[in-house]
This record gives structure tokens, C-alpha cells and sequence, in this order.
């Protein structure tokens, strides 16, 4: 049998390109039928090191109620991000943990803009919850991998306590998802989010309603807005005279005692009429921002992804 002297090549751009090990690449490889752009759809599928723990909480002698999800990538021990809200509300602790993780993040985002909500608790529990696991890596992480996890719970307990030491009663829910299954972008070539009659991405929930105005920064030095495309990530300022808005801003740093403050957000739509580009930009699981702006504005730019080395090389080789 003749062995395609190219085969070892490819997977080694798999594996620089996908940051996985050679069996995974092999095996992406060969369900793709070797073809190198279709094995890089494949090999997220493969990629089973996204970890999603879904908590809730109740300190019973203070009347508050908590939810938390931490994301954490088992491959390189490393924490994507936590999110936690603490509220008066006991309608909190009924939330189910067995929802989608997506739906269930975004619960924690409307209730911390729901009456009883306590922000300051909330970010407060975010910073010592991530501190505490931080600094017990070496404990955290082996319980997060374990097929029973057992002291998972406990570990996590340990770090809540740091911001309730009286003694809670506590719930959690591992979930292990692909790579894909947590990107919230698909790679180029895969279909992208439709923009309904609305301009709003179709496929949003009522919840996804909440819109911010915003605008667009100016950067002499940039692209013309009219090349910008979905996904690539543009900075905007907040232009929302609401006090919702400006609570939300708050929240995610888009507002100091200074003023407004510029954000790098993702693009999920463009609409392009009579010279003018209106953009929806994705703030948070949730929440999307609006601007609009001459399509002759020049903005900064930071492309979602560029054709890689390798895609230009098998382009130059396939034109030989």
C-alpha cells in the first residue's frame, strides 16, 4: 500500500493548529478521509477538555442565595472564566442544574440584574472563589478530572466559604463538553448566526431582548467600518443613557468613575444601507450591543482568524 508521503505532514499542522496531541490528530485525520480543513472541523469534536461545574448555594442564617459556573480546560489546567451571583431572592436556589450550561450562565446574568440581587457580594465571591481555586491548583484539578468526583464538591465548598465562612448548603454539577460544544464561533467555512427581519441574530431567546446602544471607536489608523466581518472583534464605548445600561456596564468594565471605557467585542452581524454599517456586538451570554456608524469610519480591527500558513501553502501547491 502506498502511503502518502504528505499524510505526516498534515497531521503536524493539525497538531500545531488544533494545540492536540498526535493520536487525536491521527484520528481526526483519518475520519476526515485526510483532508486537512475537514479534519479541523473534526477535531473539535474530539477535544472532550472543556469542564463546565454548575453550582448553587444558600447561607441559611444570612437569607442569601447564590448561583456560580466555573468553565475550566483540563488539557492545560487552566480556568476560562467564573461567573456567580448572590441574591435575597429564594427563587435563585430553585434553579435546575440539569439545564444547558449556556442557559443556566445566563440565568446568573438576569439575576444579577433582578431586584434583591447583591453586586458587589457577587463580584466578591467571583474574585476569592477564583483566588482560592488558584491557589490550590495542585487539589483542584485532579478532583475535577476524576471519573467519580468525589472531593470535587468538597474543594469547591472550601473556596465559597472564603466569602460565607457561617455554613452553607450547596449543590454541583460537573459536565464535560467538546471543544465546539463551547466555542461561541464557528470556524470560517461553517454557517454563521442569520440576522432575522428584526436585525437581531435569529436564533435569540426573549431573554437575549436586552440591547445597549453603543459606538463604535474611531481610529484614524484602522479599517474602513466597511470591511469589517462577522466575527472579528471591533472596540466599542458605551452611548446608552439608561440606567440598566449603565448598571451593565459596571459590571462588565465598561464604565469607571472616569467615564465610558473602550471593550474588544465580537461582531455577530453586519448590516450594510445607503452608506451606513449598523453592527450587533456580543457584550455577554445574553446581551448583545447595537452601533451604527458611516461605513467610511475608520475603526480598529482585530480579525476573528486569517487564513493560517498552511491554508496559503496547500493554496500556492493546489495553483501549481
Amino acid at each position: 500500500m502506498t502511503v502518502d508521503p504528505v499524510v505526516p505532514d498534515k497531521i503536524r499542522l493539525l497538531m500545531e493548529e488544533a494545540s492536540c496531541d498526535r493520536a487525536e490528530a491521527e484520528l481526526a485525520m483519518s475520519l476526515a478521509g485526510f483532508d486537512l480543513e475537514k479534519a479541523i472541523r473534526t477535531i473539535g469534536t474530539l477535544l472532550r477538555h472543556i469542564v463546565v461545574v454548575k453550582g448553587k448555594f444558600v447561607d441559611a442564617q444570612q437569607n442569601l442565595y447564590g448561583l456560580l459556573i466555573l468553565i475550566a480546560d483540563t488539557r492545560r489546567d487552566q480556568f476560562i472564566r467564573v461567573r456567580a451571583v448572590v441574591s435575597y431572592n429564594p427563587a435563585l436556589f430553585e434553579t435546575t442544574l440539569g439545564q444547558h450550561w449556556y442557559e443556566f450562565e445566563k440565568d446568573i446574568y438576569a439575576a444579577r440584574l433582578a431586584e434583591g440581587a447583591l453586586q458587589q457580594v457577587s463580584q466578591d465571591l467571583e474574585r476569592s472563589f477564583l483566588e482560592d481555586l488558584g491557589a490550590r491548583r495542585d487539589e483542584f484539578f485532579p478532583a475535577l478530572k476524576s471519573p467519580s468526583g468525589t472531593n470535587l464538591a468538597a474543594v469547591l465548598d472550601g473556596a465559597v466559604k472564603k466569602s460565607f465562612p457561617r455554613g452553607l448548603t450547596s449543590e454541583y454539577v460537573p459536565e464535560v463538553i467538546d471543544w465546539n460544544q463551547f466555542r461561541r464561533f464557528p470556524i470560517k467555512g461553517e454557517e454563521r448566526p442569520a440576522v432575522s427581519s428584526e436585525g437581531v441574530p435569529s436564533g435569540s431567546s426573549a431573554e437575549e431582548a436586552l440591547r445597549i446602544q453603543m459606538e463604535v471607536r474611531e481610529d484614524p489608523k484602522g479599517s474602513p467600518l466597511k470591511e469589517v466581518r462577522v466575527g472579528d472583534h471591533v472596540a466599542v464605548v458605551l452611548a446608552d443613557n439608561r440606567d440598566i445600561a449603565h448598571y451593565i456596564a459596571k459590571l462588565f468594565g465598561l464604565l469607571n468613575e472616569s467615564g465610558p471605557r473602550p471593550m474588544d467585542v465580537p461582531v455577530e452581524t453586519v448590516q450594510r444601507h445607503e452608506g451606513r454599517v449598523r453592527l450587533h456586538v456580543r457584550l455577554s451570554a445574553g446581551i448583545l450591543g447595537y452601533a451604527e456608524a458611516p461605513e467610511t469610519l475608520c475603526v480598529r480591527v482585530r480579525p476573528r482568524e486569517t487564513d493560517p500558513w498552511w491554508r496559503r501553502m496547500l493554496q500556492r501547491e493546489s495553483s501549481q
